[in-house]
């Protein structure tokens, strides 16, 4: 005999709800959680300040003159010793992904890249004892969205373009 009353045909309206915000809230959860494209470039560009940055300190706290060289795979620091420009190799290099280095310009004029052979190895920007420093863009490409780091009276930072 069926009891009048008791309904043991479904889930109510408010088990549904609940279950739904579980789900809401669980969601939520993993997609704050997952690195987002944007976070490892700003990651990317903020290391690559700060590399720079440093090299400019070191170049005040030394007294020497220091340097960086770009190629499109990377770039690598630079000291005057003896006259000559050498690669100080207790610097760790520098690198990224191939496609993301757009251009590098120095006082406005962009540098090539690409013709390394035959050419004295010196640097593309230099960091002098006094504080001065060339004045420089680098511009990259992540996934269509486009950012430089550029020198400013103040220092180096980065600029988010479009």
């Amino acid at each position: 005999m069926k009891q009048f009353g008791k309904n043991d045909d479904g889930f109510s309206l408010v088990e549904m709800m609940v279950v739904l915000v579980i789900i809401g809230l669980m969601t939520s959860v993993v997609v704050l959680v997952l690195p987002s494209a944007s976070s490892e470039k700003v990651a990317r560009l903020t290391e690559l300040r700060n590399a720079l940055t440093a090299v400019a300190r070191d170049s005040i706290i030394s007294g020497q003159v220091r340097g960086i060289r770009f190629n499109p795979r990377g770039y690598s620091v630079l000291t005057v010793r003896e006259g000559k420009w050498e690669q100080l190799v207790d610097q760790r290099l520098g690198s990224w992904h191939s496609g993301e280095l757009i251009a590098v310009s120095v006082e406005g004029a962009d540098i090539d890249l690409t013709s390394d052979t035959g050419e004295a190895l010196r640097p593309h920007i230099w960091f002098l004892p006094t504080g001065e420093r060339a004045g420089f863009q680098i511009r990259f490409n992540f996934d269509g969205t486009q950012a430089s780091i550029v020198t400013n009276p103040y220092g180096i930072e980065v600029q988010h373009e479009s």
